[in-house]
């Protein structure tokens, strides 16, 4: 597997989409910026532009699941969000379970006393992003879930 290279986590939301971008050589993610959702169009042409200025070899998008694992109706809107994403870029997506990134973003902001003064999206990205990151470490193939996996859902 190919470990050099920019990934980009994406923590999608309703209301703000959080951004994390790793080193070149995938081992640290720090957050990166968050988006405040305006249309879809609008959504897609910045991920897409903070990839190209970010040389992003990879994009890891957070899939919400439920209690079991499965797929929640919120990871299904990912999915379909992230279609579209695919077809306005032309970089591997992958999927990562972001089931408690949203926690270790607010334990995170709590240590450093930022205690939701500001929305934790980017840092809920940077958790997600640093968990796959470390699926990586010793493996010769991809741990998340390619976008592909999910074809034949509508």
């Amino acid at each position: 597997m190919n470990n050099i290279g920019r990934l980009l986590g994406v923590d999608h939301g309703l209301a703000r989409i959080g951004l994390a971008l790793s080193d070149p050589m995938q081992v640290v993610a720090r957050p990166f910026s968050i988006l405040a959702h305006t249309n879809q169009r609008a959504d897609l042409r910045a991920i897409a532009r903070v990839a190209s200025e970010n040389d992003v070899a990879k994009i890891v998008i957070g899939l919400p699941t439920d209690t079991l694992g499965g797929l929640s109706k919120q990871a299904l809107i990912v999915i379909h969000w992230a279609r579209k994403l695919r077809n306005a870029l032309s970089i591997p997506i992958v999927f990562w379970d972001e089931s408690y990134s949203t926690i270790v973003a607010d334990e995170i902001a709590r240590a450093n006393k930022k205690r939701r003064l500001r929305s934790t999206d980017d840092i809920a990205a940077a958790a997600m992003l640093q968990e796959y990151l470390n699926s990586l470490e010793g493996n010769t193939h991809e741990t998340g879930r390619p976008l592909e996996a999910f074809a034949s859902l509508k």
